[in-house]
This record gives structure tokens, sequence and C-alpha cells, in this order.
């Protein structure tokens, strides 16, 4: 207000003049139009702001977590090893050829010709089947050839199980096969009948002696009346009396006969139980021996027969041919199953694990195939565990697609096999996570 106080019009015209005289620029400045950017450069900063704003806050932007993982199945591949030192006499099957469980695959060197031990197996298998059933006398039929001295030679590391076995099964065949038990008890059978027939007889008998002497009895007091009536003499009832007396005394010897023969029946029945209780001791006793032998059997094959555990595909552990050495312990074959459910196990450190949930899809890279040729695999965590191993903790994942990748591409499998997951752990905004950075001072 002072300036324009002490200024006057004229001055002021003057100082505009000289300025104008000195900078042609100014001059310019004054007398031009201002651009469009100058006019509206503040709106339009403004306006691209609120763009990235608003694009932060559609745009989602997900949280991964990396985390080393590896293939694995249901059904994962067994490792058959020699669990006996020494030679493998035979290899039944080559190397990538289809094995079905329990398929013999070799035969480590032993004394016992598995031939040999193969029909001891199958006859101890039928008798095991019959003795089930109850047809203990079509066992007998079995190991008639048991002391043919090719058979013995080729049992080996078996002889001295056999020949056990063999001593119990012969008692039980003779027991069993020569009828003695049949005989025995057939002709006890027959003692207990006519000693049962006995009984009722003698019971009879006592019935009969019994009213016997209840008539005789009736007719002794009769003729004592007519004692007193003086109708009879002394003597003569001394005679009656003397003759009933005497049929009072078969009485008591009929039933002792009749328990005579009570104690007869008790000792016919006592000896047919202990035969039954023997012919049980036998079968018993006949069966621990069957199981015993097949439990050798068993041992035997587990120690010198490698056998497929599973069905699926054999293969060789290393190079190798018949008649080659092997010690006890030595991986020798694997057996890739050709089925089963895949899935994949996941180690997840301790960083982030909290934010790792059942549910959350996981993109897999598998080491032995760039992604960037091959594409990733996906899966879904179904299981995580809650206690901690030396490794960090594990969980399940399984496969969404089977082994196919996002870019239709089918991964071989291969137990333990090698990949890098990464867990979609949260999508969010890219406005929450810009927040994020600026913690609360809360």
């Amino acid at each position: 207000m002072e300036i324009k106080n002490i200024l006057s019009t004229n001055d002021k015209k003057d100082l505009f003049d000289v300025y104008s005289e000195r900078s042609e620029d100014v001059n310019t400045f004054l007398h031009s139009s201002p651009s469009f950017l100058i006019k509206k450069g503040i709106y339009i900063i403004i306006g691209l702001v609120l763009c990235l704003v608003a694009m932060s806050w559609w745009i989602r932007y997900p949280e991964i977590i990396v985390a080393k993982a590896r293939l694995s199945s249901a059904n994962s591949e067994k490792v058959i090893i020699a669990r006996k030192s020494g030679k493998v006499n035979r290899l039944y099957f080559s190397h990538l050829d289809q094995v079905g469980q329990g398929d013999v695959l070799a035969h480590i060197e032993s004394v016992a010709s598995p031939t040999a031990v193969n029909l001891i197996k199958a006859q101890l298998d039928t008798i095991t089947k019959l003795l089930a059933s109850g047809d203990y006398r079509d066992v007998l039929q079995y190991f008639d050839k048991y002391n043919n001295i090719e058979f013995i030679g080729g049992l080996g590391e078996l002889q001295a199980s056999f020949q056990t076995f063999m001593q119990v099964f012969l008692e039980f065949k003779d027991f069993i096969g020569k009828g003695y038990y049949q005989q025995k008890r057939k002709m006890l059978t027959q003692d207990l009948v006519i000693l049962k027939h006995l009984s009722r007889n003698l019971a009879v008998q006592e019935n009969l002696i019994e009213k016997d002497i209840a008539l005789n009895n009736k007719t002794f007091e009769s003729k004592l009346s007519l004692l007193k009536d003086k109708v009879l003499s002394p003597e003569e009832v001394r005679a009656e009396e003397s003759k009933f007396i005497n049929k009072q005394l078969s009485l008591p010897q009929i039933k002792s006969s009749l328990l005579l023969n009570e104690a007869r029946i008790n000792d016919k029945t006592k000896e047919i139980y202990e035969l039954d209780i023997a012919l049980t001791t036998q079968k018993s006793l006949f069966i621990q021996a069957v199981q015993s032998m097949r439990s050798e059997v068993e041992k035997w094959e587990y120690l010198y027969l490698l056998k497929a555990p599973i069905n699926g595909r054999l293969a060789y552990a290393s190079f190798f041919e018949e008649q080659q050495e092997f010690v006890a312990g030595q991986k020798i074959f694997y057996v890739e199953p050709q089925n089963g459910p895949k899935f994949i196990e996941m180690i997840l450190a301790q960083y982030n694990f909290g934010k790792v949930k059942v549910g959350q899809k996981v993109l897999f890279k598998v080491d032995a195939y760039p992604y960037q040729q091959y594409g990733k695999i996906e899966g879904e965590i179904t299981y995580v565990s809650n206690v901690a191993t030396d490794s960090g903790y594990l969980a399940k994942v399984s496969l969404t697609n089977g082994l196919k990748t996002s870019f239709g591409y089918s991964v071989q499998y291969k137990s333990g096999l090698s990949l890098t997951g990464e867990i979609i752990a949260e999508n969010s905004r890219l406005l929450e996570k810009i927040a994020r950075l600026f913690p609360s001072r809360q």
C-alpha cells in the first residue's frame, strides 16, 4: 500500500517502459497466452494420482512363499535288499520287466533246493486248508515219499526241521490212519451200550424183587394174624419168616450189581473221553508241527528268495549278472508301482509359516524340467503338520491335474523327484500392500 501511494501512475508507466526496453523476454512473456499444460497441469497430475490409487485398489498381487518339495506316491517304490550274503544263483526277471506281487525275482545261493522247498510248501498249504475244514483223514495221503533220499538231500537248511515235523506227522498218521482210534472207540462204545442195557435189566429185576418182597411181606403179616388166632403153629410162622428174609436178601445183591454196572459204565465213558482227548492232543500237536514247518519254510524264503512286494516295474539297483556275490543289506532291486495316487511332500520353513493354510494353491517348478519350457505343476495343500521336524514343517499337496504342467506336458513319475513350490499365501490388493509399508503408530 505504501509503494502504491509512493509511485504515481506516471512513475509506474515510466518503470514499465524501462523494463520493456531492457528485457525482450519479459515483454514476450507478458504479451503471450500460457500453454494448455500450464493452465491444466495441476488437474492432470491430480487425475493421474487418482487413477493410480484406483488401479492399486483393483489390482491384486499375490504373496508367494517358496518351499522345497519332492514327488511321492501312496505306493512308493520298494527297495529289495539281500538278507543273506552269497551268490545270486539265478535271476528270473530282466531290468524293466513287469512283475507281480510275490513273484520270485532271484535266488541267493543255498544248500536247499528251491524245487524241494516249493514242494514242501505246496503240500503244507494244502494240509492247512484241509485241517481248517476238518478233513483230517485226507491229510494222511501227503508226504508219502518223505524218506526219498533225493528229496531229503534237497532240503538242506530245512532238513532238521522237516525230520521233526515228519516224526509228529507219522505219529498222527498211525493214530488216525491205521484205525487205532476208530477201532478202540468203536469197541468202547459197544461195551458202553451193553453195560447200559445190563443196567436196564438189573433195574427191572430190582423192581420185580421189590414187588415180590412187598407181596411176601403181606403174606407174612397174614400168617402172624393166623398165629394169634392159633390157626397156625409157631413152627409154620417161623418157616414163612425165613422165606421172607431170603427174599429180602436178594434186594441188596441186585443193588450191588447195579452199582457195579454203573461203575463199569463210568469207566468206559472215561476211556472214551481219554481217547477223544488223545485224538485232540494229536491233532493239536500236528497243527502246531504244520505251522512250525510253514514258519521254517517262510524263514528260508525270506533269507534266500528275493520276491516282489508289489505289482510294478522291476529296476536293477546296479549292473550285475548271475553268480555275482552280494553282501547282506546290499540293495539289489527296485520295484516301481505303476498305479497309485501321486502327491507332493513339501517342507515349510519357519519364516511366514503362519500364512500357510490348507486349501491354498501351489505352483511347482520341477527341477528336472525347466519351467520356462515345460511349465509348472498345479496343486493344493491338503495337510499341514503342527509338529516341526529338523527340516521344518511337513505339508502334503494333492495334484490338481496330475503330473500335467501348465503347458500341457506330462511329467514322467520318478519317486523323489525334487521340486520348488510357490505357495500363493495371500492374494491381496496392491493398495493394501502399500499401506502395510506405513505401520500404524498405535
